[in-house]
């Protein structure tokens, strides 16, 4: 158990503490609010160093609230005023055209102030870029400056003509009349920097036409229901692919190109006409042509000339030699005789035949009529023959029976 003394002393140490806190309390907010706190007002440059030309931010802090607004002197002859902000802050740029070390000091209306030292280095060179170079005579000639510390620059384009002031920036721009080379200046306010440059002027070159696409139907013209190729020249070289419409009504096609030819597939056109042949690529890249094509002729039926046989020339048969007559043995005489066939294919008997008879033997030679011997023919024995080997028949046995 708790002594009762000791939790009444304790108790009476903790209401009394809790007073004494209690009191403390209220003593710092009456303070604050009726007696006012002062703290040091101070300022910092960033970045710092800062390269020339570099712009540098100053922050003030802890200035009074109730001036609004701070001075602040950058110690290269510039000033400028700021809003202090509600946290008792504000921010003040500035860019130092040249190095060395300066004194920035900030002054409210109320006659806190704070000061700092900003150490400005030298940074890169100015320098001139071109756009274009060389560029030609007519031609607008961009001119830029790098690294320039101030705002307004004179520049000398070297052709002569005025100088001209860049404002609120360090790019101009120039149009050069004639051919030549120019040295181009850029001076600063201070005449401290004077960056330069040379630009080549060229006379207006006349371009190389590029040759337009073209295209060519074969054959052209052509006829209903005959195959048709198409053909073109100088299109994109970097397409593989062309598309052609034919002009019909048919559904477009595609083509190829190869080192910017274009190659189509085959079309026949079923009806007569004038058609427009229209091909493109890819990069719009496009050609057309006119084909006509006319009605196929109707085949006619060709007449056959029956060829008239030559008469054929009857060759003349070869002399049949007459064979020469060859005794026999017997005891009838024998008759050989030889008659010529006359040219009107029947035998002559003209009335100066003649009959021989030798060794037994009897001959009788028809002659032609004119004195001379034909042509021996087939041997052919007439009526006159026979009666004539009769009669010789006769005369021998008569010989005989006389002997």
């Amino acid at each position: 158990m708790w002594d009762k003394q000791f939790l009444l002393r304790s108790g009476r140490f903790f209401v009394l503490s809790a007073v004494v806190i209690f009191l403390l309390a209220m003593v710092s907010v009456v303070g604050y609010c009726l007696i006012p706190i002062h703290f040091t007002a101070t300022i910092s440059p960033s970045p710092n160093p800062v390269d020339a030309g570099q712009s540098v931010t100053i922050t003030g802090s802890w200035f009074n609230v109730s001036a609004k607004t701070a001075s602040v002197n950058f110690g290269d002859g510039f000033t400028q005023t700021e809003y202090i902000q509600s946290n008792t802050q504000f921010t003040a740029g500035h860019v130092y055209e040249a190095p060395g070390s300066y004194t920035v000091k900030a002054t409210d209306s109320k006659g806190d102030s704070a000061s700092t030292t900003v150490n400005v280095i030298a940074g890169p060179a100015p320098t001139i870029s071109v756009s274009p170079n060389p560029a030609q005579v007519g031609q607008t000639v961009t001119f830029s400056g790098n690294n320039f510390y101030e705002n307004a620059y004179s520049y000398n384009f070297g052709d002569k003509t005025p100088t001209q002031v860049s404002q609120g920036g360090s790019e101009m721009t120039h149009v050069y009349q004639a051919p030549g080379k120019y040295t181009v200046t850029a001076t600063d306010e201070s005449g401290t920097d004077r960056p330069s440059t040379t630009i080549t002027v060229n006379a207006i070159t006349t371009p190389t036409p590029v040759p337009s696409p073209a295209i060519t139907a074969s054959p052209n013209p052509a006829q209903v229901g005959q195959t048709i190729t198409v053909s073109g020249n100088n299109f994109s070289p970097g397409q593989s692919a062309g598309y052609i419409d034919f002009g019909d009504g048919s559904s477009q096609q595609e083509g190829q190109i190869g080192n910017g030819n274009f190659y189509s597939p085959t079309h026949i056109y079923t009806s007569p006409g004038t058609y427009t042949i229209n091909v493109w690529d890819s990069v719009q890249d496009s050609a057309t042509t006119k084909i006509t094509v006319s009605a196929a002729p109707t085949p006619t039926q060709t007449a056959t000339q029956t060829p008239t046989q030559t008469p054929t020339q009857t060759p003349t048969p070869a002399p049949t030699q007459t064979p020469t007559p060859t005794p026999v043995p017997c005891v009838v005489p024998t008759v050989t005789a030889t008659l010529q066939q006359a040219q009107n294919g029947t035998v002559a008997a003209e009335s100066d035949n003649t009959s021989t008879m030798t060794n037994n033997t009897a001959s009788a030679t028809a002659n032609n009529g004119a004195g001379a011997s034909p042509t021996a023919k087939t041997p052919f024995i007439g009526i006159e023959t026979l009666g004539a080997i009769g009669i010789g028949a006769m005369f021998v046995l008569l010989i005989r029976k006389r002997s």
